[in-house]
């Protein structure tokens, strides 16, 4: 597969030809079986709605350094990929700052040391966002980046196809056949709903972070097929600010090549979690965990139908994409702007020297558009934000929302921030749209980073910030190891994660920290929708 490295002394990008990551053979012992559905969900909301606790804060682990080291350096003098960066900064190491080029980075590192190697936030930072500017390429029909085009602008009044968006849609693993699927059904186009042009661009038809058939069994009987597209994970729909009548935010998941060659050639799309981590027989000789190798990567991206005067603004990557209404199950083409991102892409930092066969863990980045909400602190003067009204009503007090249950959809409380208000699997009948917050700031590394890579020039991506980037710190204790920084939240993906404290909302969010459930297969929850096989 062709990867991109940089010329430092040209500035310009030459392609190279490299070997995929080679994909590790797996066997399977027994399955599970549907009753243990509902209990793994009640497990998965514990785990991923965790009160805050002792647990250093982000400021406290900012710097990520270990006592530990790491072995051979993946980024040594020979690679080029990273050539001429700063090992402990964003920055270029003379001074100047990173060249916006579509090079692929297939891991971090620290670009000066050689021997061994320690990770800190920036490192991290760094590899979030080298991997945005590849992602968010324009991409060729073969699915790489196309450098006779510049990232972020328009052609002919419509924006190119990324890279990331001709990953695999992980709709696919589940489609009907998916038990015969092979590595060359990778580039083969999705089934679409019976509603929708099969002669029209991309569905957008999945939105948990599991699949629809699944996440609806948790939350409701419904087989409403159009609500796989609104909920988010084990929560309901979130509506934007905006004019009647409102559409939900569609979101979508996609995952690279490497990973989609691993889950068929083990036909791990067929197993249940149980099976593929050995029912957690991991000292059992005959058990090989499912494992994702090296550079597998996952994208979650969320979107919002844009208005005319948002299209304008040219502040919004869009795309024209048929999406399904899951109020009338009509499927139409709207302006679809993307206001936010997951990157999680899987690495060699070593979490754990017990880590039940895994070795690798995976950098988990999450980017935001820069009007989804304000800013910690409050809204700016003169400011309006998608998700975000400084003048709703009626008004509302901190302690009259703190005693809301979830999910309560009254119009006394549509004021109340982040609050779960439209439960999972319905479709309201009257939405109004959500009062979203950013609950903490980014670390201080990364809006370090963010101050280097904002003020670059990434046409339409200039909108777009970097919120953290969560990964695993090196630890003598079982898998997963702990996460830094503690939390970390996406305010459009996930919007309902937060806890009131002392009267105070604080983020319970933790993207690792959920991943990293007993039902999760190396941190991925692909496969909870085989629960029941």
């Amino acid at each position: 597969m062709p990867r991109w490295t940089l010329d430092l002394s040209t500035s310009k990008t030459t392609s190279t030809l490299r070997d995929l990551a080679p994909t590790d053979l797996v066997r399977h012992l027994a399955g599970t079986t549907a009753a243990l559905l509902v209990l793994i969900a009640g497990l998965l909301l514990s785990a991923c709605n965790q009160a805050p606790d002792a647990t250093p804060s982000p400021e406290t682990v900012d710097s990520g350094s270990t006592p530990e080291t790491m072995g051979p350096n993946p980024c040594e003098a020979k690679q080029t990929w990273a050539a001429g960066f700063q090992s402990d900064g964003c920055l270029l190491v003379d001074g100047n700052p990173p060249p916006i080029t579509p090079i692929y980075w297939p891991d971090v590192c620290t670009p000066t040391s050689s021997a061994g190697w320690t990770p800190t936030q920036s490192s991290f930072d760094q590899l979030s966002w080298r991997s945005f500017l590849n992602a968010n390429w324009p991409a060729l029909p073969d699915g790489q980046p196309d450098t006779s085009q510049s990232l972020g602008t328009e052609v002919n009044g419509v924006y190119s196809s990324t890279v990331w968006e001709g990953y695999k849609s992980v709709e696919d693993l589940y489609a009907t056949g998916a038990e015969s699927l092979t590595r060359d059904d990778y580039t083969k186009p999705s089934a679409l709903p019976a509603a929708c042009d099969p002669a029209g661009p991309r569905v957008l038809t999945m939105t948990s972070k599991v699949h629809g058939d699944a996440i609806r069994a948790v939350l409701s009987q419904s087989d409403d097929a159009a609500l796989s597209g609104i909920d988010q994970a084990f929560r309901g729909p979130l509506y934007p600010q905006g004019p009647e009548p409102l559409m939900p935010v569609f979101y979508e998941i996609r995952i690279n090549e490497v990973e989609f060659d691993a889950i068929v050639t083990a036909q791990a799309q067929s197993k249940s979690p149980d099976e593929l981590n050995c029912a957690g027989k991991y000292q059992d000789p005959t058990c090989i965990p499912f494992t994702f190798p090296l550079e597998s990567t996952e994208v979650k991206a969320a979107w919002k139908v844009l208005s005319s005067d948002e299209i304008s603004s040219d502040r919004f990557f869009y795309q024209e994409l048929q999406v399904v209404d899951p109020a009338t199950e009509s499927c139409s083409v709207q302006p679809m702007g993307l206001v936010g991102m997951h990157i999680a892409r899987k690495v060699s930092h070593s979490i754990s020297g017990d880590d039940n066969g895994r070795q690798n863990s995976w950098a988990w980045a999450t980017f935001e558009h820069n009007d989804n909400v304000p800013p910690v602190g409050g809204a700016e003067a003169g400011s309006t934000y998608s998700f975000f009204n400084a003048n709703c009503t009626p008004a509302v007090d901190a302690a009259t929302c703190a005693a809301v249950t979830a999910p309560n959809d009254d119009p006394a409380y549509q004021c109340c921030e982040n609050l779960y208000r439209f439960a999972g699997g319905t479709v309201p009948s009257h939405p109004t749209p959500d009062q979203v917050t950013r609950i903490d700031d980014s670390p201080p590394l990364t809006q370090a980073c963010n101050a280097v890579y904002n003020p670059l020039d990434k046409g339409v991506f200039d909108s777009y910030s970097l919120v953290v980037t969560q990964w695993p710190k090196l630890s003598d204790g079982p898998y997963p190891a702990t996460v830094t920084p503690t939390h970390a939240r996406n305010s459009v993906i996930e919007t309902y994660f937060t806890q009131w404290s002392g009267g105070v909302q604080v983020n319970a969010s933790s993207c690792m920290g959920c991943h990293s459930g007993s039902s999760a297969v190396d941190m991925s929850y692909l496969f909870l929708n085989n629960v029941g096989k």
